[in-house]
């Protein structure tokens, strides 16, 4: 059975490292085939005429300044309409026109310090062999001097831009295959397979403008950066609105969020607590607040270091989070110290039966890295209206409550007692400020 697994590892292993060696020998032949394109390119830019010269220089400005402008045509998937300018050269300059406006495209992203510069080789080469299998596609329809008529031109194109698609996006998938050790086939699943319908709509534009420059010249094809200026700062201003929401969401988000384990701070714990103490006023509810903290902690963090200690206080909130209801709140206000409220209470002994399932919560053992650790909770209880009428009186009468727990030994509850003296919180947050 062991051999028959070592075999099968072993004929793994190998088809793996056949699948390598098959995806570098794809990237040689794309990058020799782009140093192969320049050579092309040189001989054939001696026969261009003047008008052609202008239309590849719009149409590789075109491309430059679309190079990392990506849109989203249908579903939440983007492309880059780069392959406009691209498909539209191949088209009317051929293989030479390609390799002009890739190179450009290129240029542009490698100057702007997007890529390092082996990569940009590498899609200059792939540009140029998809051109290719693009500038084949079209020959093998009988067109013939109707290149740009339209709608004659539409299928021929169209089918062209898939081809294109196919081949680009199978090469890109060789080169992130190599990387990730994943199947080629897989990685173009994963990144590309949702992309075929917008390269169909981009061949209906490719073939729009080779239709456009046939029946009235360069000068109207120039025309089509006004739209395209006007939708690309469309869009950047779109997104940097949507970048300005987001780090302000993560703004407030810290504001009002404990950073280690992203449960509502203090601040954001006594303004839902206002709010819930408002609405029981209304109803004559009760609202059991609960307060508390970890016992023995500090043995935790100094015999097992800060790492479990944070590990440990990250699965406590993860506890915490499950014993509550949809209104109820739970925060973390200090080192190892908690806070809940619940809503809809009826009577202080429900509060108590709360405060009594925490604690039970608390005296399972925890699972950290492996280690089967044992910290019980110490908990103080206070109720409203009862105990206090705003949230920091509350929150006070229930830590004064939890440090009557936690000077007998902790691992128990006990309900606010308004004998309770002021002397006895003051002493309890000196010891707090001594541990």
């Amino acid at each position: 059975m062991l051999k028959a697994t070592a075999r099968a590892t072993t004929r793994s292993e190998s088809a793996g490292d056949e699948a390598q060696s098959l995806n570098r020998s794809v990237v040689a032949l794309v990058v020799a085939t782009g140093v192969a394109g320049v050579a092309i390119a040189a001989a054939a830019a001696i026969e261009w005429q003047g008008e052609d010269l202008i239309l590849l220089a719009v149409l590789a400005g075109f491309a430059a300044f679309t190079v990392r402008f990506d849109v989203s045509l249908l579903y939440q998937s983007r492309v880059s309409v780069t392959v406009v300018p691209i498909l539209v050269a191949a088209t009317i300059a051929g293989l030479p026109g390609v390799l002009v406006v890739a190179v450009t495209a290129e240029l542009a992203v490698y100057l702007g310090r997007d890529k390092p510069f082996y990569k940009s080789v590498f899609n200059a080469g792939a540009l140029l062999v998809s051109g290719a299998a693009y500038i084949l596609v079209l020959r093998s329809f009988p067109i013939g001097n109707s290149v740009g008529e339209w709608p004659g031109i539409l299928y021929p194109v169209v089918v062209g831009t898939l081809a294109n698609f196919f081949v680009n996006s199978g090469l890109v998938a060789c080169v992130i295959a190599l990387g990730s050790k994943k199947p080629t086939v897989a990685v173009w699943r994963d990144n590309f397979s949702s992309l075929p319908p917008h390269y169909f709509l981009l061949g209906i534009l490719v073939a729009g403008m080779v239709a456009t420059y046939v029946s009235a010249g360069v000068a109207t094809m120039a025309l089509i950066f006004v739209p395209v200026v006007i939708v690309r700062f469309v869009i950047e201003v779109q997104q940097a609105y949507k970048d300005l929401q987001e780090a302000h969401q993560k703004i407030l988000h810290l504001a009002y969020n404990d950073a280690l384990t992203d449960l509502p701070n203090r601040q954001s714990f006594e303004e839902r607590l206002t709010s819930a103490i408002d609405e029981a006023s209304r109803t004559e509810e009760r609202v059991a607040v609960v307060f508390l903290d970890l016992d023995q902690f500090k043995q935790v963090n100094d015999t097992m270091g800060h790492a479990t200690g944070d590990h440990l206080l990250n699965c406590a909130a993860e506890r915490l989070k499950r014993l509550i209801r949809e209104g109820d709140g739970v925060a973390r206000v200090g080192g190892d110290e908690f806070t809940l409220f619940f809503r809809d209470v009826k009577t202080v002994d429900e509060a108590s039966r709360m405060a009594e399932r925490v604690l039970s919560a608390f005296r399972k053992p925890w699972a950290i890295d492996g280690r089967e650790l044992r910290s019980t909770a110490s908990i103080g209880v206070a109720v409203y209206p009862e105990h206090g009428h705003d949230p920091r009186t509350l929150v006070k009468n229930a830590d004064t409550a939890m440090y009557r727990v936690k000077n007998r030994g902790g691992n128990d509850y006990e309900q606010y007692a308004m004998q309770s003296s002021p002397m006895v919180a003051l002493r309890n947050r000196s010891q707090r400020a001594s541990e």
